[in-house]
């Protein structure tokens, strides 16, 4: 038999210093407690079946690691085990022992594996799911973890471990997200510094995965339905405790292959609210069952239900919850590669982004309403050269899932008004139309030799646009956010040396001209956000062209809390703002952050990163000595992309 486990694969995209902040891990998320299914919605199950027998579970110690890491780190994962042991309603039970090689050892594939090594020897932090009825394996517990991640580090190794051993029984990334609620995130929350530990909704999916019947738990049940239409799938339903707030148990309608039932298992006897919420209430997370467009994204408004009291080994149904979903239309263009950003231009006057002939043209249409996903069933009187589709997010990235847009892109060949109309029909067969006039002109720079003959007339309401900058990844050199509890005494540092920064004349940024917007903000849980303007007026040059260099300095604050900076072709970007005549908006009101993303905008140019690898991370609630807090990070490797912005800069 060959043991799938020594087969190199693909999914080695987790670096430490991911595993070290926001756990992007290997195996695909899905929703709440659920696990791994089939085709046919059965569970992934460890087999033999557990009972009263012990999982065979090795911790593989590579011969690399010091006696001391070793023992601190078992210890550790035994403590990890422990928490999965001692929950009452599951039967879970684990016999660990430790091999320590230089090589791999030969298992039975009913072992769960674990291996352990020092950062520089792991490629991979992530764990896998079951597979063929087999567990799966811990591919990265970082042995030299303390040493890694220094004094004043926020993360808890021992919920690391719970986390990825958690994948490794089956269970995937909840969707009681950070987003939506700001306390009690279990431990599969796919940003393990939020996570408070083991919680309800991490003990109901392996109460469902591994059952003990001698402590019974209570269930909530529905069925989602629209006003004018059938089940509904894809609504995230969270049952949260009445006398806590704190969210308990969720679910995906659907998710379980009943068409918009949902079944919230594992409840303690209590009583509780719940809570319909769109896909914008969790991130990366998602279902095994339901294609990724399925979930419902901008099409209904978030409500509550409650409360209900629920009894042990029994079940409050709540029979047919209508969700109220909203109409199809478009809520906000984007222009550019970059589908997030917000032209300005408002869907509402029927007009969209102008066009010029023979240039690229590469505008998104955000959709609101509908039953997801949606279909892009009709477009005509699109000018000539240009297309369109239907574009829905993938798991990558911090998108929410369900999000739709019709992307138009091409090169216009034709001077002229169109009305171009879009015939979008929902999950359900519902049809919507809507209609756009586009107007296709010449350069501002060019006369045209004649006048053309419109394709169809119209009067266009919008007028060309500065185009959307394109959001570069890069490294982060350091940032560090100070509070003192009071906007007029903050700082910001912030610093990259990342080689891509480009100030060549007519091509890179130039904040002499245009200034430059730093934007710091938290896409993961607190979602606050600061936009921090360097006006033009106080940028001055240096160095030789092209390749020039720029400074910024504003020492009375004339025109914000921002100080200083300097930015340096492929070799360095800086900036320092003190509040203390201008204030600094972004708050460490929390008890930590976590990890928080930067964007750099100057013109057409713009640059984000994400620091999570911190170093110091504490807020002035819980208040420390003085109600300080400071969020310290360093060494920032490139993201896969810009994470998503609940605000815009500017």
């Amino acid at each position: 038999m060959v043991d799938a486990r020594n087969v190199v694969t693909g999914t080695t995209l987790a670096r430490l210093l991911v595993l070290l902040s926001v756990l992007f891990l290997t195996s695909d998320p899905t929703a709440a407690f659920e696990i791994f299914r089939n085709s046919d919605y059965s569970m992934w199950k460890i087999v033999p079946s557990i009972t009263a027998d012990p999982i065979d579970t090795v911790v593989w110690v590579r011969d690399t690691v010091s006696v001391d890491d070793e023992t601190w780190i078992v210890g550790t994962i035994d403590a990890a085990l422990a928490d999965f042991e001692e929950i009452p309603t599951s039967h879970l039970r684990f016999a660990r022992r430790t091999i320590r090689s230089a090589t791999q050892p030969s298992l039975p594939p009913e072992s769960m594996l674990i291996v352990v090594a020092n950062q520089a020897d792991l490629t991979d932090g992530g764990a896998s799911s079951p597979y063929n009825g087999y567990p799966g394996t811990w591919f990265g517990a970082v042995a030299n973890f303390r040493s890694v991640c220094a004094e004043n580090c926020v993360l808890s190794f021992q919920n690391v471990a719970a986390h990825e051993i958690g994948h490794a029984l089956g269970l995937f990334h909840t969707t009681i997200g950070s987003v939506h609620f700001t306390n009690h995130i279990p431990v599969m929350h796919f940003v393990n510094t939020l996570a408070v530990g083991v919680t309800e909704d991490d003990v109901a999916g392996l109460s469902v995965m591994y059952p003990d019947a001698t402590t019974p738990l209570g269930t909530v049940s529905g069925t989602i339905r629209g006003r004018c239409a059938p089940e509904i799938q894809g609504v995230n339903v969270v049952a949260v405790d009445a006398s806590t707030g704190n969210p308990t148990v969720a679910m995906l309608s659907g998710d379980e292959g009943v068409p918009g039932e949902f079944r919230l298992v594992g409840l303690p006897p209590g009583t509780y609210e719940v809570h319909f919420l769109d896909g914008r209430s969790y991130q990366r997370a998602g279902s095994t069952t339901l294609v990724v467009a399925a979930h419902q994204t901008d099409s209904f408004a978030p409500f509550v239900l409650g409360p209900f009291t629920v009894a042990a080994a029994a079940t409050e149904d709540l029979g047919d919850v209508t969700i109220p979903i909203e109409v199809v239309s478009v809520d906000r263009f984007a222009i550019g590669d970059y589908r997030y950003s917000d032209s300005g231009i408002d869907p509402g006057e029927g007009v969209l982004p102008a066009a010029t002939i023979d240039s690229p043209y590469h505008v998104w249409m955000h959709l609101h309403g509908g039953v997801r996903p949606l279909d892009l069933t009709t477009v005509t009187a699109l000018p000539p050269g240009l297309s369109a589709s239907m574009v829905a997010p993938s798991y990558e990235g911090l998108a929410p899932l369900g999000e739709h847009f019709i992307e138009l892109s091409g090169t216009p060949t034709t001077l002229g008004v169109s009305a171009v109309e879009f015939i979008v029909t929902d999950e359900k067969g519902t049809p919507a139309t809507l209609v756009f006039d586009l107007e296709v002109g010449v350069p501002a720079t060019a006369t045209p030799t004649s006048t053309p003959t419109p394709t169809v007339t119209a009067t266009p309401t919008a007028t060309s646009t500065v185009p959307t900058p394109t959001p570069h990844p890069i490294t982060g050199a350091k940032l560090i956010i100070k509070d003192a509890h009071d906007a007029h005494k903050r700082k910001i540092l912030f610093e990259t040396k990342d080689a891509q920064l480009d100030t060549i004349l007519g091509h890179g940024m130039n904040p002499s001209l245009d200034g430059l917007y730093l934007h710091i903000y938290n896409p993961f849980s607190t979602q606050e956000s600061v936009c921090l303007s360097l006006p033009p007026a106080q940028w001055s040059t240096a160095g030789k062209p092209p390749a020039v260099a720029y400074k910024y300095k504003d020492a009375l604050s004339v025109a914000g809390p921002c100080k200083s900076a300097v930015v340096k072709h492929g070799k360095q970007l800086k900036i320092n703002c003190t509040a203390k005549t201008q204030p600094i908006s972004y708050s460490l009101d929390e008890s930590y952050q976590g990890a928080i993303a930067v964007r750099l905008t100057s013109g057409t140019t713009e640059y984000c990163t994400v620091f999570g690898g911190v170093t110091k991370d504490s807020g002035t609630d819980p208040p420390n000595p003085g109600g300080k807090g400071v969020f310290q990070a360093k060494a920032a490797s490139t993201p896969a992309e810009c994470p998503f912005a609940f605000s815009t800069c500017p």
